[in-house]
């Protein structure tokens, strides 16, 4: 599947996935999410479909589980095959004032990329580039002038999150942090 180019998109949209495919003949079609984790998509709601050339379309989406892994969807009025083929290669996105708060100690993961992270010492370490979701924990790929590293994204490990400012980690944290 091709990515819409991000000059395409508008100013705080968020990629949530793509429509992969069409999934029997009832205008259900087959999702490909790229956060498997998040619930957004569990509750009907209103998302950005967004074709190659840029064209736009405002519909509601209610997503659920399929087999395996899944996720099967029923998008705007598709009632049939041809309307959900029509949806195919659409890429999902959501503009980010459309997220719901998040709780006190929770942020998204665009709130945390690019943002720099230093140890409690003042060591400047680098910036977030990456986050992985490892089953109960996320680890953080941290890039700096030394280099890579991972970081276990544990509440042992951080002091202080300022969304798209800092992110402070315990110096004992930083300590035990390894080159890719």
């Amino acid at each position: 599947m091709k990515r819409v180019p991000d000059h395409l998109l508008v100013e705080g949209d968020l990629r949530l996935g793509y429509i992969s495919g069409v999934f029997g003949t009832r205008g259900e079609v087959r999702l490909m999410i790229y956060n498997l984790a998040s619930a957004f998509l569990d509750k009907k709601r209103t998302v950005t479909l967004v074709s190659l050339d840029g064209a736009r379309r405002d519909l509601p989406l209610k997503a659920r589980p399929g087999a395996g892994r899944r996720v099967l969807a029923r998008v705007g009025d598709a009632q049939d095959k041809p309307g959900a083929e029509a949806l195919v290669g659409l890429e999902i996105v959501v503009h980010r004032d459309r997220l719901p708060l998040a709780e006190p100690g929770v942020w998204y993961h665009h709130d945390l990329l690019d943002v720099p992270v230093v140890d409690t010492e003042g060591r400047e370490l680098g910036t977030l580039v990456e986050i992985h979701s490892a089953g109960e924990v996320d680890i953080w790929l941290i890039r700096g002038p030394e280099g890579e590293c991972f970081l276990p994204a544990l509440q042992d490990n951080i002091v202080d999150v300022e969304p798209g400012t800092r992110i402070t980690i315990r110096a004992a944290a930083s300590m035990s942090l390894g080159d890719v």
